[in-house]
């Protein structure tokens, strides 16, 4: 997920931590993911401007912190100085998750659906696609969550 307040996931979440008095989180919140900042991501493509690669490959440009996306929704929370109580409900099928963040965010399905089709994967960077100086950003996810809260 890339951080930003221009993007289509963080403002997403960020919509649906403001709105919602609380949340019911299905089993997909356990799931693994390393958010970067988008100055990050930018930089990372720069860098990749000044590579020479001998092959194609892929390359995975992910933020110095791997959490859950329960982690990740607490968190989010913080940063705008809201408390959310959370409640685990591992039974909630992702249908019903996609049209709940749709109806909630007000973000058109064409965009929300696929977004949380992803969910159900862990969002980290594999080992073998780690280009140390593409890759390994350093700005946090406060820092980038506050920096999206201030382009606003």
């Amino acid at each position: 997920m890339i951080i930003g307040a221009k993007g289509s996931s963080y403002p997403i979440l960020k919509r649906l931590v403001e709105r919602l008095p609380a949340m019911i989180l299905p089993s997909w919140a356990y799931n693994r993911i390393s958010p970067v900042a988008i100055e990050d991501v930018i930089n990372g493509l720069v860098a990749m401007v000044d590579c020479s690669p001998t092959e194609n490959e892929a390359i995975d440009i992910s933020g110095p912190e791997t959490m859950n996306y329960k982690e990740l929704i607490l968190r989010t929370a913080q940063v705008l100085d809201k408390p959310l109580p959370m409640l685990d409900l591992p039974i909630i099928p992702i249908i019903v998750s996609r049209y709940w963040v749709q109806l909630i965010s007000n973000v058109p399905k064409e965009m929300v659906y696929p977004l949380m089709n992803s969910l159900i994967h862990n969002m980290v960077s594999h080992e073998q696609r780690i280009v140390p100086e593409i890759s390994m950003d350093r700005i946090t996810f406060e820092d980038s969550a506050q920096r999206a809260l201030d382009e606003e």
